[in-house]
C-alpha cells in the first residue's frame, strides 16, 4: 500500500521548478498550439475571407457587390419572353389556308356548305381554273404569299388586302317571315392602301359585307377581277 501511496503521489503531485511531466508534455502543447492557431488572423486568400478585407467572418457565399445587386435586381424583375427566334420565328411564318399573321377568323366562320366559285377575269377574259373557295371557312387576298391564300401580284395591292369568310348567320326571310340560320359569303377589306372595290364600288374598311351570287371584287387598282358564282344556282 505505501509503494501504491507513493506511486500515486507521483503522479497527483504538482511538479517540481515547474517542469511539466513527459508524459503531460504532448497533449499540454498541442492545447497551446491550437489555442494560438483560432487566435491568428485568417490570410487574405483564405476562401472563407469575405472580399474586403482579412480577418473578416467565415462566410458560406460571398455577398454580391452593389452593382452585382443591381443587376441581379434588375434581371429578376425584367418581364419574361416567350416570343420565337431565330429557325422558329422563320418557321412560324408558315401560314395555313384560312388563317393569317394579323387576320383572324370571327367565331361565327364555317365551312360553307355550298359549292362556292371564285373566277378570275382579266380584261374579259377567265386566268386559269376556277377557285374552289369552299373547303375553308376564310381565304385571305394578299400580295405576300406567306400570308395570303390567293395571291395577287399587283404592287398596289396590300401583304393582307381583304378576305373572303363564311360566316353563320341568321336573317330573316322576307317572303316566309322566319329566320333563317345559314353560313354565308362575307367580304371584308383589311384596311389595305387602295381599297376594295363590289361591284364598282368601294368597300368601307375593316366591315363585313355580305356577298350574293355573281358579285364581282377588285383589288387596288389591279385589272383582275374575282366573280363569285354558287354552282348550284344558275
Amino acid at each position: 500500500l505505501a509503494r501504491c501511496a507513493r506511486a500515486m503521489g507521483r503522479w497527483d503531485s504538482p511538479p517540481r521548478g515547474g517542469d511539466i511531466s513527459p508524459l503531460r508534455r504532448p497533449a499540454a502543447a498541442d492545447r497551446e498550439r491550437e489555442r494560438d492557431a483560432r487566435a491568428a488572423p485568417l490570410p487574405e486568400h483564405s476562401p472563407r475571407v469575405q472580399q474586403g478585407g482579412a480577418g473578416a467572418s467565415a462566410v458560406a457565399e460571398r455577398p454580391k457587390q452593389p452593382e452585382q445587386r443591381a443587376a441581379a435586381n434588375k434581371d429578376d424583375n425584367a418581364a419574361p419572353s416567350f416570343g420565337l427566334s431565330g429557325a422558329l420565328a422563320a418557321e412560324a411564318n408558315a401560314v395555313a389556308p384560312g388563317a393569317s399573321a394579323t387576320f383572324a377568323p370571327p367565331l361565327e366562320a364555317a365551312v360553307p356548305g355550298q359549292p362556292w366559285r371564285l373566277y378570275v377575269f382579266k380584261r374579259g377574259e377567265l386566268v386559269g381554273e376556277p377557285l374552289r373557295v369552299h373547303r375553308e371557312p376564310c381565304y385571305v387576298f394578299g400580295r405576300d404569299a406567306r400570308l395570303a391564300d390567293i395571291r395577287t401580284d399587283h404592287p398596289s395591292c396590300s401583304k393582307e388586302h381583304a378576305a373572303l369568310v363564311f360566316r353563320r348567320t341568321t336573317k330573316l326571310n322576307k317572303e316566309t317571315q322566319l329566320e333563317e340560320n345559314a353560313v354565308r359569303p362575307y367580304i371584308i377589306d383589311l384596311g389595305s392602301a387602295n381599297g376594295t372595290k363590289l361591284n364598282g364600288e368601294t368597300l368601307p374598311s375593316q366591315r363585313y359585307v355580305e356577298l350574293l351570287h355573281k358579285d364581282t371584287l377588285q383589288l387596288a387598282h389591279s385589272s383582275r377581277e374575282y366573280t363569285l358564282l354558287n354552282a348550284d344556282m344558275r
